[in-house]
């Protein structure tokens, strides 16, 4: 929530520097974005609330390799459900994007330039369940540290993009694009984490 509100915040600081009729398309997406990423949301919570109990005797020599196999048997599928989630919203907002921005704007040329992140948009919706899923598994199996370090890795990647735009394109296509690149960035951290404990533990069980 916190990192979420933090990425958020750096959103609308960047689009200050924007003119009056392009921060309103960019406010227009980024309101569009916080609607649809809302399904990711109970994924996290079905993680930390199902696998842990799974975990607690995972650095125990014996019996501790089975309770972690069916607790990753509930990570897999919490990951699953959220692919699918994932591919769902990818058509929800290929189809809804442009109807629901019109329900917070009817200016042409605002409901125009908020078009123009449409793919960015999509992108970062889609990974959205994924990537809350993926952060519920890590604090399913223990692994606040290494959930600190993909957010901390997170944070650099949006500093690096800030000074990317600033360099190459100040735009608000630019600003989205950073934005959907940090959100992709950050699951594929997350999960090179989970699939590292993931093949420890079966090293471990051998």
């Amino acid at each position: 929530k916190v990192l979420t509100c933090v990425k958020v915040f750096f959103m609308n600081y960047m689009s200050t520097m924007f003119g009056s009729s392009t921060l309103a398309a960019h406010l227009v997406a980024l309101t569009v974005w916080r609607v649809l990423i809302l399904v990711g949301e109970p994924l996290s919570y079905a993680a930390q609330s199902f696998a842990p109990q799974y975990f607690k005797d995972f650095q125990q020599e014996e019996g501790g390799a089975g309770l972690a196999d069916q607790g990753f048997y509930y990570i897999k599928l919490i990951l699953g459900i959220g692919v699918g989630l994932s591919a769902v919203m990818y058509v929800v907002t290929r189809v809804g994007y442009v109807r629901l921005s019109t329900l917070f704007t009817q200016d042409p040329l605002i409901r125009e330039s908020a078009r123009s992140v449409f793919n960015q948009v999509t992108l970062s919706v889609c990974i959205f369940p994924l990537l809350l899923s993926l952060e519920g598994s890590l604090l399913a199996i223990g692994r606040v540290k290494s959930l600190v370090y993909a957010m901390a890795s997170n944070v650099l990647f949006m500093l690096c993009g800030w000074y990317l735009i600033h360099t190459l394109d100040y735009s608000l296509r630019g600003v989205w694009c950073m934005f959907s690149g940090m959100h992709s960035f950050y699951a594929l951290v997350m999960l090179a984490m989970i699939v590292a404990v993931r093949t420890r533990a079966k090293k471990k069980k051998l």
